[in-house]
C-alpha cells in the first residue's frame, strides 16, 4: 500500500454490528462490503453457544457473537491482525468472553478443541454479564449469568476464502485423538463449521461439497449426504464467486482412526500463503 499525498497514517476506526474496530489498514484485511455477511452468520450463533474462530482476523465476527452471549476462541496467524483484535476485545468490553491466540490454523483447531474438552470435563462454564455504561441513570436490572454447557465448540469459522477449504483435513480424527474414542459419544457435540470459499464452477454447490469431500477424507460419491449448505456471499470478479459452505463435521470423519496431525497439506508453503492472506485475502 502507498500513501500518494498526505500523512502516512492507514489507523482506522470502524463501527459494524454495534462494535467498534481499530486496526493499520495497511497490515490487515478489512471489506466493510463484507458487512451483511458478517452479520448473517453471527445471526446463526445462539446465546450460550461457543465458537472457534480460526482466522479471525481483526474480530468482525468474534466481537459481535461475544457481545450477543457467545463463548468464543479466536485466532489469526498474522501478527498485526492479533494485536489489532486483542485491542479491539478490550475496546468493545469483552474480554471475559473472547480468548486471542496468535497461532498456525490447523495448530490452533487441534489446540482449541483438545483443550476445550479438557476444560469442559469439569462441568459447564458461565459468562458473567458485560459492563454497562448508565451514568446519571437508574442501575439496570441484574442480569443472569449465561451457561455454556457445551463439550466441543458450537461453531467453527474459516473465513480464508482462497484456502480455507483445504483446512478441513484437520479436521479428520480430531475426535478421536481429543477424546480417545474411537465411537462418537453422545455427550460430545459436533459442530457446525462454516467455510467461506471461491468458486470458479458453472455448479457452485456441487464443487464446493466435493472439495470439501477431498479435504475431509469423505467419499466424494456420497457428497450429498453431508449436512451441509451452501451460501452465496458475493461476486468478487466477473467468473469468480464467494460462498461459504456451512456443514456439520460428520461423524465418520471426526472419529477416523486412520488420521494424523496436521494430515494432509501442511507444507512450508500453506504456512506462507496463509500468513499472506490473512493480511491481503481475507475476504476478497
Amino acid at each position: 500500500m502507498e500513501v500518494l499525498a498526505g500523512t502516512q497514517d492507514f489507523m482506522a476506526r470502524v463501527r459494524e454490528n454495534d462494535s467498534v474496530f481499530e486496526f493499520d489498514y495497511s497490515k490487515v484485511y478489512w471489506n466493510s462490503r463484507l458487512h451483511p455477511e458478517h452479520e448473517r452468520l453471527v445471526s446463526e450463533f445462539a446465546r450460550g453457544s461457543s465458537i472457534c474462530d480460526v482466522m479471525a482476523g481483526v474480530g468482525p465476527f468474534a466481537i459481535p457473537a461475544a457481545k450477543k452471549g457467545a463463548l468464543v476462541w479466536a485466532n489469526d496467524l498474522n501478527p498485526a491482525s492479533y494485536e489489532a483484535m486483542g485491542n479491539n476485545v478490550k475496546l468493545n468490553k469483552v474480554t471475559t468472553r473472547v480468548t486471542p491466540f496468535n497461532m498456525d490454523g490447523r495448530d490452533f483447531i487441534q489446540h482449541a478443541f483438545t483443550e476445550y474438552y479438557k476444560q469442559t470435563a469439569k462441568g459447564s462454564t458461565s459468562l458473567a454479564p458485560l459492563p454497562r455504561c448508565n451514568a446519571g441513570k437508574r442501575a439496570p436490572k441484574p442480569e443472569d449469568p449465561i451457561l455454556i454447557a457445551s463439550r466441543s465448540f458450537d461453531h467453527v469459522v474459516m473465513n480464508l476464502p482462497a484456502i480455507a477449504l483445504e483446512f478441513l483435513d484437520a479436521f479428520r480424527g480430531l475426535f478421536y485423538r481429543m477424546t480417545g474414542n474411537s465411537i462418537h459419544s453422545g455427550d460430545v457435540n459436533l459442530p457446525m463449521i462454516h467455510t467461506h470459499c471461491f468458486t470458479k464452477s458453472d455448479e457452485p454447490e456441487k464443487d464446493i461439497l466435493m472439495r470439501a469431500c477431498r479435504a475431509l477424507g469423505y467419499p466424494e460419491d456420497q457428497y450429498k449426504e453431508l449436512t451441509a449448505r451452501v451460501h452465496y456471499v458475493r461476486k468478487v470478479a466477473p467468473k469468480k464467486d464467494m460462498y461459504c459452505l456451512s456443514l456439520v463435521l460428520p461423524e465418520s470423519v471426526a472419529y477416523a482412526t486412520d488420521a494424523e496431525v496436521g494430515s494432509k497439506r501442511k507444507t512450508d508453503e500453506d504456512s506462507d500463503a496463509q500468513s499472506e492472506d490473512c493480511k491481503l485475502q481475507k475476504v476478497d
